[in-house]
């Protein structure tokens, strides 16, 4: 199922649903719902959690302090969050002559160590933390000391790049695509392994292996780091290891994988994990779905609540967002990228008093749900903006339609009255994306008008 809604932040689990909170709106799927409900935005949203702990932030409060939960009771702190793991919280904290410190606390507050801060890319396991730009990285245990530091290839494609599950830590130390791995539990590195073209992604496995995407396909590393690698899934086609990003996570029956990649297809894959521990020279029968337009793959995923979910935005409108969800046990199909839109949704262009121009007319019916239909209405504005208007938050190459004059009108008939958000949403969307997304018509001088939206209740 696909899901549309506006801006994306963050994922929470509360006493009332599942969550999925932005700053502009907010969408929740109660218990014993087959569709999430559109929701009056929040104030705070959830940033980071794991194990019990917590980490809140504040929407309208810009540059305040973070609320840091934990079993014991809560404190705030006003420095950057840069994530945790059970045992410890990891920050970057300016102190008060001006300097810059990577600091890990527990979750209570407590100091743990501090070391001089210099921007890095970082990976945070359990028990050791990795911190490193380009070719050089190094890898502390969790009294700051440093256990390895380790110099590698200076590029800066993502072939080159480290990899990291909790476990284990992947250098690219040669030109070769040969790999150094590093077993964080042992304290040393434990081996090495050579890939096609580059480490695309790396996936730690509930049974103890690893899971390696390279341009050639998904192989699997044993529990021994040291293991030789067996192709558990070959692409049909190579896959560029430096035009994709990587997005992993396992559901307790598949192992799922996301690849976005620009001027590229998205594709999302799933290995069946009882078939991945089996010995032979068989690849796994994997589901794959592949897609190009309009949504592709954003940076959030993950199994929550006892349901997959994967964060979307539309190709060409930053900002417009989706979710495409399934269960464990669901099939990858086309269908699921069906959104969740009423049964009956027109689009019209009545012509404009301006010469040569039109508005649009989206008509929308919907007996069910006043909800939904206002969430079918927002699909449509998301569509048409991006085919028709130029601005900042405009990725489109081309805009195909240059004689829009700025004027939505909009026809929502359902079997309730509105309720306050759903009464405000398309206004409010239309003037984020004129406000803030700098959008209007394209090859008009014209701004993006107030939308005139009518609302008939009629009977179920």
């Amino acid at each position: 199922m696909l899901f549309n809604f506006w801006g994306i932040a963050a994922v929470d689990t509360t006493p009332a649903g599942l969550e999925f909170v932005s700053e502009e709106s907010r969408v929740m799927l109660t218990e014993g719902n087959s569709t999430p409900l559109l929701k009056p935005p929040v104030d705070e949203y959830l940033k980071f959690s794991i194990g019990g702990n917590r980490v809140v932030g504040n929407f309208r409060k810009k540059g305040e302090h973070n609320r840091i939960n934990h079993a014991q009771g809560e404190w705030l702190s006003p420095h950057s969050f840069l994530g945790g793991q059970p045992s410890y919280a990891f920050f970057n904290e300016e102190q008060d002559d001006g300097q810059d410190l990577y600091v890990a606390r527990r979750w209570d507050g407590e100091l743990i160590f501090q070391m001089p801060y210099y921007y890095a890319e970082r990976y945070l396991a359990p028990t050791a933390i990795a911190l490193g730009n380009q070719q050089q990285w190094a890898v502390y245990d969790l009294a700051g000391t440093k256990l390895e530091e380790i110099t590698g290839v200076d590029r800066s494609e993502r072939r080159w790049r480290p990899r990291f599950t909790d476990g284990l830590f992947f250098f690219r130390t040669t030109e070769e695509p040969i790999y150094q791995v590093y077993d964080v539990a042992q304290r040393a590195f434990a081996g090495s392994i050579s890939v096609v073209d580059g480490l695309v992604g790396v996936l730690a496995l509930p049974s103890g292996g690893t899971l390696l995407v390279d341009a050639e396909g998904v192989k699997l590393l044993g529990a021994s780091a040291g293991s030789a690698l067996r192709t558990v899934h070959r692409f049909d086609q190579p896959l560029d290891a430096d035009g994709n990003d990587f997005l992993g996570w396992h559901d307790g029956t598949r192992a799922c994988m996301a690849f976005t990649g620009w001027l590229q297809p998205q594709v999302l894959l799933a290995i069946p994990l009882s078939g991945v521990g089996h010995a032979g020279p068989v690849p796994v029968q994997a589901e794959e779905l592949r897609w190009d337009t309009p949504w592709e793959i954003t940076n959030q995923c993950g199994l929550v609540d006892g349901l997959n979910y994967l964060a979307l935005r539309r190709k060409d409108l930053l900002a417009e967002s989706a979710l495409l969800m399934w269960r464990p046990d669901e099939p990858l199909t086309h269908a699921l990228l069906e959104p969740h839109l009423s049964p009956v949704v027109r689009v019209t262009q009545p012509p404009s008093p301006k010469k040569g121009k039109h508005g649009y007319r989206i008509e929308i019916e919907d007996a069910s749900s006043t909800n939904r239909a206002v969430r079918s209405a927002a699909f449509e504005l998301g569509r048409l903006l991006s085919e028709s208007c130029s601005g900042p938050y405009n990725n489109a190459q081309v805009i195909p339609d240059r004689q829009f004059d700025g004027q939505f009108y909009i026809d929502i008939t359902c079997a309730a009255e509105p309720d306050a958000l759903e009464r405000g949403y398309l206004a409010d969307y239309i003037q984020y994306f004129r406000h803030w997304g700098g959008l209007s018509p394209a090859g008009s001088r014209a701004a993006l008008a107030d939308p005139v939206i009518t609302w008939n209740t009629v009977g179920p």
